[in-house]
């Protein structure tokens, strides 16, 4: 994949212009230009280490019965790739980790306000806080307003969703122009990609349903670096 340059050239999305786009189901998405810590820097074992609710995640205070079924399955996941790095296992839990963020982020009728951002755990360490920022300026602006208006258990909730893909070799280049010589510089980011999809129950049907998420290993555990809507790839890509 080939991310041509842009006004900024190392910004995919412009975060300014897909704030409203966040309120009706559109992008969610972080920036590419902070470092990359993929599955070449450090060790790529994952090692667990045990928590009070499990491995690196937690099981989100409020969880719907959906999210803890996803939560263990995640753990599940975790010691499988642990004892046996394969192809299969590796992808199931690329799978489960955006399927974690999903049911968390996506769904209202847990939350507890704006600012109650849900799964910002599976959110890379460096870009967590400007994603919580966007998130709360973007998708969940209006979230008090709804939960006075329409009362929380009203409010949308993840209740199925669904892998489409999982390429567990995927590269990201980006393409800037060196200012000194005019040539093009590419930059090669080692991902593994994720297409998802997923179905709401209570209210606003027409909410974002689908993405494509970007994941690295990060101190020996998967985070997502970016999603994009699958129109917006698209976009970027091609123009």
């Amino acid at each position: 994949m080939i991310f041509k340059k842009l006004k900024d050239p190392f910004l995919i999305i412009s975060l300014l212009l897909m704030i409203a786009a966040l309120v009706t189901g559109g992008l969610l998405h972080q920036h590419l230009s902070e470092p990359f810590r993929g599955p070449n820097n450090g060790n790529q074992n994952l090692h667990l280490a045990e928590g009070d609710e499990g491995f690196y995640y937690l099981l989100p205070p409020r969880a719907t019965p959906f999210q803890e079924e996803l939560f263990y399955e995640l753990l599940a996941a975790q010691e499988a790739f642990a004892a046996s790095e394969t192809t299969a296992n590796k992808e199931q839990l690329a799978a489960l980790v955006v399927q974690n963020f999903i049911a968390d982020f996506f769904t209202w009728s847990n939350k507890e306000g704006r600012s109650d951002v849900g799964g910002l755990q599976f959110i890379a360490s460096d870009i967590r806080q400007n994603f919580r920022t966007a998130a709360i300026d973007g998708f969940y602006l209006y979230l008090n307003q709804y939960m006075e208006r329409y009362g929380q258990d009203r409010l949308m909730e993840v209740g199925s969703i669904f892998i489409d893909a999982v390429d567990l070799d995927h590269t990201f280049t980006i393409t800037e122009i060196d200012p000194e010589t005019d040539e093009e510089i590419n930059e090669h980011h080692p991902v593994i990609k994720v297409q998802a999809q997923w179905v709401y129950r209570g209210m606003f049907p027409d909410v974002q349903n689908e993405a494509v998420f970007y994941l690295i290993f990060e101190d020996d555990h998967l985070s997502i670096r970016a999603l994009i809507e699958m129109e917006e790839v698209e976009e970027a890509l091609y123009g």
